[in-house]
């Protein structure tokens, strides 16, 4: 920060920040929580300087499982996704990196061939830097007839957005037997469509919803509620 003073008598005063570190190297990875088998997202890898400017980086990538701890036999709830519950990280595969050509990641290929489920990133530069980057997602599949892991409530919204007029598809599913859930979609405050439907046991059902006239305005909504064993699974998509 410096101040100065003019020969009027008036202080104008401009600050500017600077890191200060040990690694002139950063990464950062961006990708979505969940990617679609079906239409693979791209996941990208950004490494700068301390300043904030593109630096190219080469090094390696590893792609490893993850999983939670599963309760005894006659536990009456799901096993809790704790940080504290998770087993530790299985490793699927490695593979090298380089952001001089490109920042997005060549996963493609990898990603097609694994089993739906969670998984988590992780990079490491070369060399003496050694910066490190690690991102966690969901591997699923909307194409499939299962739910991508054991969990008592599963959701995806598989469009981001909707025109008035026209269909959107979402996927719900369960691990367990029997799970009802109750399905709601509105417009303008009329309800399109209320439906209780029941899944089997490890089933992923995918839905298609009618989003009302061509000429309705203002967004669709959907809700999903689902109560099981004393918890209330619930979402709102928009």
């Amino acid at each position: 920060t410096a101040d100065v003073t003019d020969a009027a008598g008036e202080t104008r005063t401009g600050t500017r920040s600077v890191p200060i570190g040990r690694n002139p190297l950063s990464l950062r990875l961006a990708g979505p929580d969940a990617a679609d088998k079906a239409q693979l997202p791209p996941f990208t890898l950004l490494s700068t300087n301390a300043t904030g400017a593109l630096l190219p980086a080469a090094g390696t990538l590893r792609l490893l499982a993850r999983r939670y701890r599963p309760n005894p036999p006659g536990a009456p709830y799901p096993a809790p996704e704790t940080k504290e519950n998770e087993a530790p990280a299985e490793l699927v595969r490695t593979l090298p990196f380089d952001t001089k050509a490109s920042p997005t990641l060549a996963l493609n290929d990898a990603l097609a061939q694994l089993p739906t489920g969670r998984y988590r990133l992780e990079v490491q530069a070369a060399g003496p830097d050694s910066a490190k980057a690690r991102l966690d997602f969901t591997l699923y599949d909307s194409r499939a007839a299962t739910v991508p892991f054991a969990t008592p409530d599963w959701f995806v919204a598989l469009q981001d957005s909707v025109a008035p007029g026209q269909p959107t598809d979402i996927l719900l599913g369960s691990s367990e037997v029997g799970a009802r859930i109750l399905l709601e979609v509105e417009r303008e405050g009329k309800l399109l469509r209320q439906e209780w439907l029941t899944l089997n046991a490890n089933e992923q059902r995918r839905l298609r919803l009618e989003s009302g006239a061509a000429t309705a305005s203002g967004p669709l909504y959907i809700h999903t509620t689902q109560v099981r064993d004393n918890r209330l699974y619930r979402h709102d998509a928009t």
